[in-house]
């Protein structure tokens, strides 16, 4: 999305919706604080610019986090947006124009998502620790044990619906969705799979749903 693009809609929203204007613009600018804020409080902090942030958004930890440009943080059941990372050595790495709400981040070895990923009310955990032990975590705070840490993925074009959890050593590959309330655990979801389950044990190719559906 480039600047001739963001003028050409903020023309259009003005026109035919001056309440959803509003609404952009103020998250435009909510999104222009924080990567103002970041970029002079940590280094370990990158935004692209432009940043939407409709709702709660949250980032602690000594480690570094990267979101890449046309994201939006949007309300949901929980908190816009929480990112915290675990471990000085921690990567979070979020693409493209990615639409995320009520979703949790919690990275100790190295957590990516890639373009376009639209979540809600979901949790991204690549270590296995205590809950009491992560609610501990503060700013700069560095873990003094040795958690069980694997790295974890995200494709492009995913869809995490409600109440989904993906834990360590999991991938989602491009164009997948993970159906309401699954879990995925130690699992590698294909491209272009529907994965359901609590745990996830197996996925079914999206193509062949639509030729079930549309035979």
């Amino acid at each position: 999305m480039n600047y001739i693009n963001i003028a050409k809609k903020l023309i259009h929203l003005l026109l035919a919706d001056p309440w959803v204007f509003y609404s952009y613009i103020k998250a435009l600018l909510r999104g222009c604080f924080y990567i103002v804020f970041y970029r002079l409080a940590t280094a370990n902090v990158v935004i692209r610019f432009p940043f939407f942030v409709y709702y709660k958004f949250k980032i602690t930890g000594a480690g570094s986090v990267f979101i890449d440009r046309g994201c939006s943080v949007y309300a949901n059941s929980f908190d816009g947006l929480v990112i915290t990372t675990l471990s000085p050595n921690a990567k979070v790495v979020i693409g493209k124009g990615c639409d995320l709400g009520g979703l949790t981040i919690r990275c100790y070895n190295r957590i990516t998502l890639g373009n376009f990923v639209m979540s809600a009310n979901c949790l991204l955990q690549d270590t296995v620790l205590p809950v009491a032990r992560l609610s501990d975590v503060k700013n700069s705070a560095v873990m003094n044990i040795e958690p069980i840490a694997n790295c974890l993925s995200i494709g492009n074009q995913v869809w995490l619906a409600g109440q989904t959890i993906v834990l360590g050593n999991s991938s989602v590959g491009d164009a997948s969705v993970l159906g309401v309330g699954s879990v995925c655990i130690d699992r590698t979801v294909k491209n272009s799979h529907l994965a359901v389950g609590n745990p996830i044990s197996s996925s079914i190719s999206i193509e062949r749903i639509e030729r079930m559906v549309g035979s």
